[in-house]
């Protein structure tokens, strides 16, 4: 049995493959998302008969290549390739991978002391970032959980920055949702009322003015964001993806 992502078949969420049905036998089904708020542990009850628990054994891992001087950067798990040859700076989907599978990470041909391999049924972001001669990889945890009203959205702050790199913070709708997010590391979720001119400031202590500023940004609701900021502290480039 195979449970995927609604009128996708390649988005598998969980794989069951011992699950036994008797002829004309009546069997009830259940899924419960893991931690990671894609994936699903599943189970199977046959009527007067036998339970089946469905445990995920994968997890979903993505790429965010933050290296400074446009290097390039290959990344799997397990065998899986999450990336391969991607110019930094940018950011990848999400790859299916073994849960626990050892992460292995190169920067322009040359391999990086890699973070242990992701949890059970996690979402993960594996951010690379820091200068191609010394580079520094970090598996960061993704909560991809929808809000639970579907007028409100989740966004975050990603700080993948490089060089003189002081704390940056994140308004929405002129509120600070996110501060003292250092660089190699990622902000809480904040759940924010979905807009299409939603006001976002990303700001740092070494100027009065924002890094980065988008007065009317469309954001549509039920869904998870991260606002990824990315590249050389001194010309930072900022990337908003839709986690989910």
């Amino acid at each position: 049995m195979r449970v995927t992502g609604s009128g996708n078949p390649a988005d598998l969420r969980l794989d069951m493959p011992a699950v036994t049905l008797t002829n004309q036998q009546v069997a009830a089904l259940f899924f419960a998302p893991t931690v990671g708020g894609t994936l699903v542990n599943g189970a199977a009850l046959a009527q007067q008969g036998a339970y089946t628990a469905g445990r995920n054994t994968s997890a979903r891992v993505r790429l965010a290549a933050a290296v400074a001087s446009s290097a390039t950067l290959s990344a799997s798990a397990g065998g899986v390739a999450i990336a391969a040859n991607v110019i930094a700076p940018s950011v990848g989907a999400y790859v299916l991978v073994p849960a626990g599978a050892a992460i292995n990470v190169s920067v322009n041909g040359s391999s990086v002391s890699a973070p242990s391999g992701p949890a059970t049924g996690s979402d993960s972001t594996l951010l690379v970032y820091g200068t191609a001669a010394a580079p520094t990889a970090s598996l960061i945890a993704d909560d991809n959980h929808l809000p639970t009203t579907s007028g409100n959205l989740k966004l975050r702050l990603l700080d993948g920055l490089t060089g003189a790199a002081a704390p940056l913070s994140l308004d929405a709708a002129f509120a600070v949702i996110a501060s003292n997010i250092v660089p190699g590391t990622a902000s809480s979720y904040a759940v924010v009322a979905s807009s299409t001119a939603l006001r976002v400031d990303v700001f740092s202590p070494t100027s009065l003015t924002p890094i980065y500023s988008d007065p009317a940004m469309s954001v549509p609701g039920n869904a998870v964001y991260t606002l990824f900021m990315l590249g050389d502290a001194a010309a930072p480039i900022p990337l908003l993806r839709r986690d989910r």
